[in-house]
């Protein structure tokens, strides 16, 4: 399993995208993989949005 986040900041104030990564690790458990072993993939990018800070996940099968 792959899954891209990326993490979309209101302000461009530093912030540590590891911790938030860890959240969105933990927030997906037993709804769309049963244990985050189970993830062989991640890419986390950080943007900015004012108007709407956000977080998006994709989540993809890897072919191997």
């Amino acid at each position: 399993m792959a899954l891209l986040i990326t993490l979309y900041f209101g302000t461009k104030r530093r912030a540590d995208i590891d911790n938030f990564n860890k959240l969105s690790l933990d927030a997906l458990t037993s709804i769309v993989y049963e244990d985050d072993s189970q993830i062989a993939e991640l890419t986390l990018r950080r943007a900015y949005d004012k108007a709407r800070p956000r977080i998006e996940i994709s989540v993809a099968e890897l072919q191997i």
